[in-house]
Parts: structure tokens; C-alpha cells; sequence
């Protein structure tokens, strides 16, 4: 999903690094509308883990039509901002290159949600093969009709820019949801989980709702929070929007490896605490650490040996490829030292403790990241470097933060 992004952002860098900086600002705002709902769908995946791990399998799907439901009911609220909100919240000289692309990607926003849901019943039966076999081929399609809808095809459309990244984007995202909803209703599934019996249980929604709202705040006030630092990048020049959406588009690719860490951490951590082996909790601590550490040498080798060469997908100014080098050595400190925080954050939501963790991110992202960088920008100067330095600085001190929840607090909430 994210090489998805990745490849739609060199392909607008190609068509014209204008429409690639705006696809990357409103893109940080759909990100934010987008987490707003999947961050709750995709808490179906503790309960998942919790019903499956307590061998409590006709409960297991509960949680995911709850929470299909509330996809699905979304789009009352998504659509209407896409149509309408656009131009009060995109900055001015971007707006024109964007809102289609805005527009298009909000009313199909309903869709990644949905995925969310499911794919967090399978994560959490830890049957996570259909939700990669489903990405790779929904993601591979998106770059074929990317390509073509972006830059046209001679005698049967003219080039798109943003529009044909958002209507092959929407295109993928259908072909994606389908893929793991026909699995969820197959016989396979049904025979062990009752998968096709759809119920409203307000008991699981709430609960769901509860453990899902904290994380969902969360994460917008997080997304919200770059969107902050882009508008300070915004206010200081030109330069420094290319300079850091480049740094950026490098960031979002990397995260795959922490995520599935972060996924494998609230599916391994929730089976755990329902079967209660809470003596197993160190040992996943520790492989997940490792593995971030392993990947980080994993990508932080063929970027930095490779710099210029994937600076030049992205733009061929050589007044930029300096600046970007010394910066991304900061971009991959920040996404190791931000993966191991959260390693320990999502262990704290397996278990349901969502207020802290939200809680904590929102007061990391604006306490500690955004002000810096604000009186920076207002007094100093603000250059590529200080914004990366900075929230490595900021995702080194929440580990702190999330090790002493882990070892004073009482923090597993969530009994079944």
C-alpha cells in the first residue's frame, strides 16, 4: 500500500512537481479523514484476537460487521466535507492541482475503512496472508491505472495529473475490500468463525468504540499535527515544501516495515492477554525491538549507498539533492527510533489501554514537534534538517514515556 504511494508520487513528480507537492498536502488531510474511521474499524482486530485466543470462536467475527457497519455509515460525513470543505482547508496556491483528487478520494474513502475492518478479523485469527495477497494485487493494479490515467493515453484520453491518481487509487481500493470480503464469507471461514451471521450487538460496538475512539483522536491530532508542520513549511518557501515532500514520500514508503511490526504486536499481544501468558509479553518486546532494528539496516543501506539516485526519481535540481542526503539520514533515525516507541505503544493498546497512548501521541506531536518548530519558523529559520532532528528528539523521548506505563501502571484493561 504505501510502495502504491510511493510510485503515485514519482509518477506526479514526472508529470509536474507542483501537482506532486499539492497531492502531497490535501493527501496529508485524506490520510487524516481516512484514519478518523479505519482507526476504529481496524480495532476489530483486538477483540478478534482476544475472542480467538480465548477459543471463543463463534464471537470472533462480532466485532468486524459492527464495525463494517460504521464503514458504511461514514459515508454521510465523508462525502459532503469532500465536495464542500476542500477550499477552506487546502492552502490557496495548491488547491487548484488537488481538489479533484481531494474530492474523489473522499468519496471513496469508505472503502480502505471497510478493509480496516476485516483485515483486522484476519489479523487478528492471525490469518494475515489474504490482507498482503489483497494489497499486492490491488496495489499493482493501482500502478498500471495510475500510469495511464495520470499521463493519458493517445487517442483515448488526455492526461489526468491528481484526477487519474485518485480515480485509479478509488478503482484499487474497491478491488482491494472485495478480495478480503469475499474471504471473509467463505465457507472456510463460516464453518469455523459463523462469519455470514450478520448482527447488530451494541455490546461489542461500544466496546469496540471505546478501545477504537482514544486511537482514532489520536492519530488525526497525530496527522493533523504534520499537516501543522507542512503549513509552517508552506509559510517559509517553495524550496522547502519540494525538500520536504521528498523526505516525506521516503518516510511513507519505509513505514511498512513498522507497521506490520505494530500489527503483529496487537495481534500476538491480544491473543496473549486472552489466553493470559502474560509471561510471554517480554519475549515479544524483545523480537519486535530486534526486528526493527533489522529493518531499519534493511532500508537504510540502499537508500543512503543509493541517495542520489532516489532523489532523482523525484526531482532532477541539484540545489536540492544536497540537502535532501544530510536529511534523510535523519528520516530513517526518526522512523527507527518512532517504530521502537510504538512497539511499546501498541503492546499498551493490545491490552485496551487507548486513553494513555492517545493521550501521550497528541501531547508528543504538538507539545514536542509542532511549537518547536513553530518558533523556529517564527524566529530563527527552519531548514529540512531541524524538522527531522526534532521529531527524532520527540519519538525518543516517548519511549520513555510508554516504558514506565508498561512497567507501573495496571494497564490491561480488557477482559473477555
Amino acid at each position: 500500500g504505501l510502495l502504491m504511494i510511493t510510485i503515485d508520487r514519482i509518477m506526479l513528480s514526472h508529470y509536474d512537481i507542483m501537482v506532486m507537492n499539492s497531492v502531497a498536502i490535501s493527501g496529508m488531510l485524506i490520510f487524516a479523514f481516512e484514519v478518523a474511521v479505519s482507526a476504529i474499524t481496524s480495532m476489530s482486530e483486538v477483540m478478534a484476537g482476544q475472542f480467538n485466543g480465548s477459543e471463543q470462536y463463534h464471537k470472533t467475527p462480532t466485532s468486524t460487521w459492527q464495525m463494517l457497519m460504521l464503514s458504511a455509515s461514514s459515508i454521510v460525513f465523508l462525502i459532503p466535507v469532500g465536495w464542500l470543505v476542500g477550499p477552506y482547508i487546502i492552502p490557496a496556491e495548491f488547491l487548484e492541482y488537488s481538489h479533484d483528487f481531494f474530492k474523489i478520494l473522499m468519496t471513496s474513502l469508505f472503502l480502505s475503512s471497510g478493509f480496516s475492518a476485516i483485515a483486522g478479523f484476519f489479523i487478528g485469527t492471525k490469518q494475515s496472508k489474504i490482507v498482503a495477497i489483497a494489497s499486492i494485487i490491488s496495489n499493482m493494479l493501482n500502478i498500471a491505472l495510475n500510469y495511464f490515467f495520470i499521463f493519458g493515453v493517445d487517442g483515448y484520453f488526455d492526461p489526468m495529473g491528481a484526477k487519474g491518481a485518485a480515480i485509479g487509487t478509488s478503482i484499487s481500493w474497491l478491488v482491494q475490500f472485495l478480495i478480503v470480503f469475499g474471504t471473509f464469507l467463505s465457507k472456510k471461514q463460516h464453518e469455523k468463525y459463523n462469519t455470514r451471521k450478520w448482527c447488530v450487538d451494541l455490546k461489542i460496538m461500544m466496546t469496540t468504540l471505546k478501545i477504537g475512539i482514544p486511537s482514532a483522536i489520536s492519530y488525526v491530532l497525530h496527522i493533523l499535527g504534520g499537516y501543522a508542520i507542512i503549513l509552517i513549511v508552506v509559510d517559509t518557501s517553495t524550496d522547502l515544501v519540494t525538500m520536504h515532500s521528498v523526505c516525506m514520500n521516503i518516510l511513507i514508503f519505509m513505514f511498512f516495515t513498522s507497521e506490520g511490526i505494530q500489527k503483529s504486536v496487537v495481534a500476538l499481544g491480544s491473543n496473549l492477554l486472552g489466553a493470559r501468558r502474560y509471561e510471554a509479553l517480554n519475549s515479544l518486546l524483545y523480537v519486535s525491538i530486534l526486528m526493527e532494528f533489522t529493518a531499519m539496516l534493511f532500508l537504510a543501506v540502499p537508500i543512503l549507498f543509493f541517495a542520489d539516485q532516489v532523489i532523482a526519481l523525484y526531482t532532477a535540481d541539484p540545489g536540492f539533492t544536497a540537502t535532501i542526503k544530510s536529511a534523510l539520514i535523519w528520516v530513517i533515525v526518526l522512523h527507527f527510533i518512532e517504530g521502537c516507541a510504538w512497539v511499546f505503544g501498541y503492546l499498551l493498546i493490545a491490552g485496551g489501554d487507548t486513553k494513555f497512548t492517545s493521550i501521550a501521541d497528541i501531547c508528543g506531536v504538538w507539545i514536542l514537534r509542532v511549537l518547536p518548530l513553530y518558533f523556529l519558523h517564527k524566529y530563527h529559520g527552519l531548514t529540512v534538517n531541524l524538522i527531522w532532528q526534532i521529531s527524532s528528539v520527540s519519538a525518543f523521548i516517548m519511549i520513555f514515556v510508554f516504558l514506565y506505563r508498561l512497567k507501573y501502571a495496571k494497564w490491561h484493561k480488557i477482559e473477555v
